[in-house]
């Protein structure tokens, strides 16, 4: 597992945080579209078209990659869980969409 969740509660509702543990390295950088530093082009500025080695995912999981500081990323099967329990909180979008 990639995160710990803490709960936290509002109102006597709990609320989920998650903490970042670790990532987990599935970025297919060859088939992604990555945009890197003008100034160092061995690192990652952005990126603009996801794709994962689908192999290296278990699912269910949520996961961060070591390529993005900011992604939270999870499996199919976790949305459809979250849909089902009806948690708050959560915007889900396909990160292998293309633009």
């Amino acid at each position: 597992m990639f995160f710990d969740f803490f709960e936290a509660r509002l109102n006597d509702v709990p609320f989920y945080l998650l903490s970042c543990k670790g990532t987990l390295d599935c970025l297919d950088r060859e088939h992604s579209i990555l945009v890197p530093f003008p100034h160092d082009p061995s690192r990652i500025m952005d990126i603009k078209q996801f794709r994962f080695h689908k192999e290296r995912l278990v699912d269910p999981l949520f996961f961060a990659i070591p390529e993005s500081w900011n992604g939270l990323f999870a499996t199919p099967s976790v949305e459809r869980l979250i849909r089902q329990r009806g948690l708050r909180g959560f915007v889900f979008s396909d990160a292998e969409q293309d633009e």
